[in-house]
């Protein structure tokens, strides 16, 4: 099964001073993305946002020009695929955001989810707050570091 990346697992890999950044790329090379790993728009966009904003990335803040740079380097890898909504997706985001409490994160983390089940994907994240999705196949660093998919 194909593995759709959130926006923290992409960040995290593409940059090495990310507190993560050891433990996705460990991930990565223990072969867990071999079946393939899927950036949407949304994770593709939260990922050119990230590194270009100076209060999170430091030192580290990247130009636009090189956000893509690390963007394409990253696709330039064989077991990377951008992909499109899958049709179903609007259906099943309502679904899951349907008499829903507020959370800051709900509407991002509810259209990856959907993205994820729409498209048969499962999702890697370091964001434990993806567990609230029972029907979402989701791999969530570090606690389950150690699992394959």
């Amino acid at each position: 099964m194909a593995v759709l990346c959130d926006v923290n697992w992409l960040v995290a890999l593409c940059c090495q001073a990310h507190q993560h950044h050891a433990l996705a790329c460990a991930w990565l090379e223990a072969g867990n993305g071999d079946k393939g790993l899927v950036v949407c728009r949304i994770s593709q966009l939260g990922m050119l946002r990230l590194l270009t904003t100076p209060v999170l990335m430091k030192d580290d803040v990247c130009t636009t020009n090189t956000a893509w740079l690390v963007y394409d380097t990253m696709m330039s890898d064989s077991r990377f695929s951008y992909r499109e909504e899958p049709l179903r997706l609007g259906r099943v985001l309502r679904a899951l955001t349907k008499d829903y409490p507020f959370s800051p994160n709900l509407w991002q983390d509810a259209y990856l989810a959907a993205f994820a089940m729409t498209g048969d994907f499962s999702l890697i994240t370091f964001d434990k707050g993806f567990r609230k999705f029972a029907d979402l196949n989701c791999v969530v660093l570090p606690d389950d570091a150690t699992l394959k998919i």
